[in-house]
């Protein structure tokens, strides 16, 4: 349960165990603006503190994609949808790094 995964941190629900993922300002939809939704994806390793790991972050009317697919046109599959402090944008990830 989440209190087993500490402070920014809440529980994926996993068979046969869950998993403690970062959360970056929220946990459900509630703490998200209106029509905003409390969505998964990749931090951004470009930040101070960011590693591609998956977390949970508020929809921003700043974000330039939602997934990675919405990064990848033209048939490059180079970039990544990351969250970031200043909402989701395309990245190119570092090196052996594992962003989705």
């Amino acid at each position: 349960n989440d209190q087993d995964c500490g402070a920014g941190h809440v529980c994926q629900c996993g068979d046969p165990v869950g998993t403690c993922i970062a959360t970056n300002n929220c946990i459900t939809d509630a703490d998200c603006a209106p029509g905003k939704l409390c969505a998964g994806g990749s931090g951004d390793p470009n930040e101070t503190s960011g590693s591609c790991g998956f977390r949970l972050a508020c929809q921003t009317p700043a974000d330039q994609c939602q997934r990675r697919a919405d990064c990848n046109v033209a048939g490059s599959s180079e970039q990544f949808c990351a969250i970031s402090s200043t909402g989701r944008k395309c990245e190119v990830p570092p090196q052996d790094a594992p962003c989705f």
